[in-house]
């Protein structure tokens, strides 16, 4: 069966920082479990099956610390556009569920998320506009291939080719913890080859606002992501992810310099057969004054954090056991795009429902 923590969560956890725990969650070496290292076989085992997060570090060789330091400055260009040239890259105006969405536009759980996103994956060439108009219901999906949308004024920057690296790096990670999971589970890596030979990866910004008053905004609820693996880069000055241990306790994921943080979604539960966790958790905003124009997004305590989705092909085809997985109340899917299509769909019922 598989789990969906969230729906059974009280008022009190979802919304309030009591019961917050700092109980502290692994770091893991990128280099030695490359190597296949028991050690951080088994911190990785532990840690998937017990929370289902973790720290992953010594990732240079893949993801240089100056192509990070580039992606985070232009993350902060992209959310300092002004408002009219973000407008018109929103993501209603792309099918592939590429561009800008502002503050309360998604959904979790029908309640809207205080947080601001650029959403960007590999530039793809689109199906031919005939052969998309053919795509509906079941087979939406094939449309979530596409190229991205980009702001005007960042045409003449290194933006897009700084990107394509870090996704690139990011794969590479990505497929090592996934080899390493498999590992744990005794079964080999090369049964991954189906799913991820040709990963759809996704890079999502996402700017969190304080509050301007005494009450923290809650950017993103609880919920656990549906899909396989996230890395995310977090602020290096503003904390405010937390995960939601066997206990019932709020775990502050802190933000440690020089590693991303790492959870694993439902299709990976899943896949594992329900023995690691696709762990709820949620983002608090801070509390902050507003910024000098009486807005509160513009206040200097803003959490900007990039997460990477890597995602099985659209095309993999489910094993049996993962077809238990259900949105709300659908019959099950056989494809991972199928899945994915209707996670977007969920979270933003006005795009891509057709």
């Amino acid at each position: 069966m598989i789990r969906h923590h969230w729906s059974r969560l009280s008022p009190q956890l979802w919304s309030s920082r009591r019961h917050v725990s700092s109980s502290p969650i692994t770091i893991i070496s990128y280099q030695r479990l490359s190597a296949n290292c028991s050690v951080e076989l088994n911190k990785l085992s532990n840690s998937l099956s017990e929370i289902g997060f973790f720290y992953i570090g010594d990732y240079e060789d893949a993801i240089p610390s100056s192509l990070v330091s580039k992606m985070r400055a232009h993350t902060d260009s992209l959310f300092g556009a002004k408002l009219e040239e973000k407008s018109a890259i929103h993501l209603s105006k792309s099918p592939h569920f590429r561009g800008w969405s502002a503050l309360n536009e998604e959904v979790t759980l029908g309640v809207p998320d205080f947080k601001e996103t650029f959403d960007f994956g590999y530039d793809e060439t689109p199906l031919a506009p005939e052969e998309a108009q053919k795509c509906r219901g079941d087979h939406a999906w094939k449309n979530m291939r596409g190229p991205n949308q980009y702001l005007q004024s960042m045409r003449d920057t290194s933006f897009e080719t700084d990107m394509r690296r870090y996704m690139d790096g990011l794969s590479r990670v990505g497929r090592v913890v996934m080899n390493s999971a498999a590992l744990c589970l005794d079964r080999e890596p090369v049964s991954l080859d189906r799913f991820f030979t040709d990963p759809f990866c996704l890079l999502r910004m996402i700017k969190y606002p304080p509050s301007a008053d005494a009450d923290p905004k809650v950017g993103i609820g609880s919920h656990s992501d549906y899909g396989f693996l996230t890395l995310i880069q977090q602020d290096p000055h503003v904390n405010g992810l937390q995960a939601l241990s066997r206990a019932g306790q709020w775990v502050d994921v802190d933000p440690i310099p020089n590693t991303f943080a790492v959870n694993i979604g439902d299709m990976a539960e899943a896949w594992s057969s329900g023995v690691y966790r696709s762990t709820p958790h949620r983002v608090i905003n801070s509390i902050n004054c507003a910024g000098t124009d009486g807005n509160p997004n513009n206040g200097n305590n803003s959490r900007v954090s990039m997460a990477f989705f890597y995602e099985p092909a659209l095309e993999a085809t489910l094993d049996e056991h993962m077809l238990q997985l259900r949105h709300d109340g659908t019959d099950p899917v056989e494809l991972y795009g199928q899945h994915l299509h209707r996670a977007y769909t969920r979270s933003y019922p006005t795009i891509g429902s057709a």
